[in-house]
């Protein structure tokens, strides 16, 4: 068991070098107000003079202080006790003054040597046979005003701080608390109750027991009763100010802690329970029991972190540019693994080829079935025309001749012009197919084009001239082809009746026409037609009017069931067709054969910093793993 803590001190090494808040470890954060007394807690566990001391913040940065006892005596001329900082990593210290030394300078050195505050914690690493093996985190006292030279925010600052660290499961709360004080204002054990509201990795610490004002005492809080923990309380006597000075040694502090307690008669008692040995006694213990039980959890989240950190690293790949080789075969498969997402989608797939319920190529689909068929049928022809405006139009377009019967080339003019009504949501068409296109590309994403951005605009830069030079052939296409029914009516189509019906009006009202006695003469300049110069016509010709506003509507309705099968056919063959066999030989002619190919893979210097960032997380989870793996096979 005792193996339990120096694994965890290896596996807080390991994660330093990526930043502590990849894996939360077990550890025990010490919390207590700036006047509690839990820098004297400290020292007092570890038996020595090392932590900065003074008025006001003296703590300014977490210290994060991994204690290793030593089983053996050191082998001649090793030190019996030393220390090493995470920061100078290799360098023995064996003064305890110059660790206090280097523990103001490394604070300096990133706070500045005013009285702000900063969560980058310092890492120590002390060896000694005085200690049992610890993992203590030292936090910045706990304040409630800000004083010259702080900032205003520097209390709500601290308080955050402190909270990042103790408000994970994996971490035990110290508490420490001055027995000269109400513990019921106690700031320790107040953050403790905000993230440990029912006090189960709670233990609680009593300072400045020899000091209570006569006729009091801290039993009652010894005892749980008055603020109950589940891990309970411990006192301790520290050395005071003066003894400090004097730089009385820790041994004699622990004997004089150890006949305060056996001997005064309000704890003599509980002296057992009492004290520094016990505290680190029952630290000890404490944390391997919480290392033990968070175990199981702690190789599942390295197993899974670990998984997951290398699919991300697999998303960056790797540095393209090594050779030509390398490089052309990288464009390359850019460029097919675009071509293959888009596709996909085109195709009613998701990017990984399976299909998709909300597929993207739908939409051109519904495109047409509901927007474009829609305002096709919307379209009028000749419905809501008045016969007295279809009148003026035949009278307008036949001039002097005088037919018999309605002219063709009349009746031609009329379904003519209705024809028109086709090209405006036809070509409309065209550009909401192109916009679907855009969009649709603008959708294809993958890592590669995320790292390097030249060759994202180079590739999009393609896509976007492949499609724009298609739009021009398919607008002349439609154009033409609404032009070419315009140009001739095809009244003997099999499915078209019309005709038939308005010849065998125009036969009927023939037949019942008087016929003249004689041939009248017609002056030229004067003409009157079959529809006269009038203003109005008669009740034969309104009759043929109507039969010819019903025979052009069917003609009308019969075109625009062939406009809803066409215009799709030709939209999809022109523009979505054909761009998308232009693609591959453009992107092979315009960025796989582009003379700066070079130029299109110089990425982008975040994703460059993400790579190195997730490959030391990699790297460090492994290291993790491998600790956790020897344990394992040394059947921990």
């Amino acid at each position: 068991m005792e193996d339990l803590i120096p694994i965890i001190n290896s596996l807080q090494d390991v994660f330093s070098t990526v930043g502590s808040d990849v894996i939360s470890l077990p550890q025990i954060a010490v919390v207590g107000s700036q006047s509690s007394g839990k820098s004297s807690v400290l020292e007092a566990v570890v038996g020595r003079d090392f932590l900065p001391r003074g008025s006001g913040i003296v703590t300014r940065r977490p210290l994060i202080l991994q204690l290793v006892h030593l089983d053996k005596a050191p082998e001649k001329g090793k030190p019996q006790e030393y220390g090493e900082f995470a920061h100078k990593p290799g360098e023995i210290f064996t003064d305890f003054n110059k660790i206090n030394d280097e523990i103001i300078k490394e604070t300096d050195r990133v706070t500045g040597s005013g009285r702000n505050v900063s969560k980058d914690p310092i890492r120590l690493k002390l060896w000694s046979a005085n200690v049992l093996n610890l993992t203590l985190v030292d936090l910045p006292g706990l304040v409630k005003v800000a004083i010259d030279g702080q900032p205003a925010s520097i209390v709500q600052d601290i308080h955050d701080m402190v909270k990042s660290f103790v408000d994970k499961p994996e971490c035990l709360i110290l508490a420490v608390t001055p027995a000269n004080a109400d513990i019921a204002n106690s700031d320790a054990l107040r953050l403790a109750r905000e993230v440990d509201p029912k006090g189960d990795r709670t233990i609680g610490v009593i300072t400045k027991i020899d000091i209570m004002d006569k006729g009091t005492n801290a039993r009652e809080v010894l005892e749980n009763r008055i603020y109950p923990l589940k891990l309970g309380y411990i006192g301790v006597v520290n050395r005071s100010q003066q003894a400090i000075n004097t730089k009385m040694p820790m041994e004699k502090a622990r004997q004089l802690e150890r006949e305060f307690f056996e001997n005064h008669r309000d704890y003599s008692d509980l002296a057992d329970h009492c004290g520094t040995k016990y505290l680190t006694t029952v630290l000890n213990r404490l944390l391997m029991d919480h290392i033990r039980t968070s175990m199981p959890a702690l190789r599942h989240k390295i197993q899974t972190m670990l998984e997951d950190k290398l699919k991300e690293l697999e998303g960056y790949g790797s540095d393209p540019t090594h050779n030509n080789a390398t490089l052309n075969a990288f464009i390359l498969d850019v460029i097919s693994k675009y071509l293959e997402i888009f596709n996909n989608y085109l195709n009613g797939r998701g990017c990984d080829g399976k299909e998709a319920k909300n597929a993207h190529g739908g939409r051109i689909a519904t495109l047409f079935a509901d927007k474009f068929n829609t305002k096709i049928d919307s379209l009028p022809g000749l419905n809501g025309v008045e016969i007295k405006s279809l009148y003026n139009q035949i009278k307008n377009h036949t001039g002097i001749a005088v037919p018999i019967f309605t002219p063709n080339d009349a009746y031609d003019h009329i379904c003519a012009h209705i024809i028109d009504q086709f090209k405006e949501p036809s070509l409309a068409a065209i550009d909401d197919v192109v916009e679907i296109l855009f969009d649709l590309h603008t959708e294809v994403k993958f890592m590669e084009l995320d790292r390097f951005n030249v060759l994202d605009g180079a590739i999009r830069a393609v896509v976007d001239d492949c499609i724009r030079r298609c739009i021009p052939e398919c607008r002349q296409f439609i154009n033409d082809l609404i032009d070419a029914e315009r140009s001739f009516i095809n009244n003997k189509r099999p499915d078209f009746r019309g005709n038939e019906r308005l010849f065998a009006h125009k036969a009927k009202n023939l037949r019942e026409r008087p016929l003249p006695v004689r041939p009248p003469i017609l002056d030229p300049c004067s003409i009157s037609t079959l529809f006269g110069s009038s203003k109005n016509y008669t009740q034969h010709q309104g009759e043929e009017l109507r039969e010819l506003q019903v025979s052009a509507q069917d003609y009308f309705n019969i075109i625009s069931e062939q406009i809803k099968d066409v215009i799709p056919k030709t939209i999809i063959h022109l523009i979505v067709q054909k761009s998308s066999d232009m693609l591959r030989p453009a992107m092979i002619k315009d960025v796989f054969n582009a003379a700066d190919s070079l130029q299109l893979v110089q990425e982008d210097p975040s994703i460059t910093k993400k790579r190195i960032s997730c490959r030391q997380i990699v790297d460090a989870l492994q290291r993790a793993q491998q600790i956790l793996l020897d344990v394992r096979i040394a059947k921990f």
